[in-house]
C-alpha cells in the first residue's frame, strides 16, 4: 500500500501541472485575441474606407450601419461623420456610374457577339449544305459508274 499512496501523490501533482499550464494557455491565448481585436479596431478608425485595387469601396460594418441609420460611428464627430458620409455617397455615385457605363458595354459587346455567332451559324449552314450537294454529286457519279461497268 506505500506505494499506492506515493503513485496517487504522483498523479495528482501531473494533474496539478496539467491544470496550471492548461491555464496558462488560456490566458495566453486570451491575451493574443485582444491584442488582434485591439490592433483590429485601430485598422477600422484609421482606414474609415478606402478604394480597393479593383475598385470595389470595403466600409466597416459600423459605417455601414451609419449609412442606414443616419448616425455616425461612435467614434467621430458630428461634422467628421457627415463629411465621411458625404464622400463615401459620392464615391458610392461614382462607383454606380462606372458600373452602369461597364453595363451598357457589356450590353453592346453581347449584342455584338450574338449578330457575329448568327453570321457563323449561317456561314455553317451554307457549308453543310454544299457539302451535302456535292456528297450526292459524288455519290451519283459513283452509281453511274458502277453501273457502266
Amino acid at each position: 500500500m506505500p506505494g499506492n499512496s506515493n503513485f496517487s501523490n504522483t498523479d495528482s501533482k501531473n494533474k496539478t501541472y496539467q491544470i496550471i499550464q492548461l491555464r496558462h494557455e488560456i490566458s495566453s491565448k486570451k491575451d493574443l485575441l485582444q491584442i488582434y481585436l485591439k490592433d483590429e479596431e485601430e485598422a477600422e478608425e484609421e482606414e474609415e474606407y478606402e478604394d480597393d485595387d479593383d475598385g470595389m469601396l470595403h466600409f466597416s460594418s459600423l459605417q455601414y450601419e451609419a449609412l442606414d441609420q443616419g448616425r455616425s460611428s461612435p467614434s467621430l464627430s458630428k461634422r467628421s461623420s457627415s463629411r465621411n458620409a458625404q464622400l463615401m455617397v459620392s464615391k458610392l455615385e461614382r462607383r454606380v456610374g462606372t458600373l452602369e457605363t461597364e453595363n451598357r458595354k457589356l450590353k453592346s459587346e453581347t449584342l455584338s457577339r450574338a449578330s457575329e455567332l448568327e453570321d457563323e451559324e449561317r456561314k455553317e449552314l451554307a457549308l453543310i449544305d454544299e457539302c451535302a450537294r456535292r456528297l450526292s454529286k459524288c455519290d451519283l457519279l459513283l452509281i453511274s459508274s458502277s453501273a457502266l461497268l
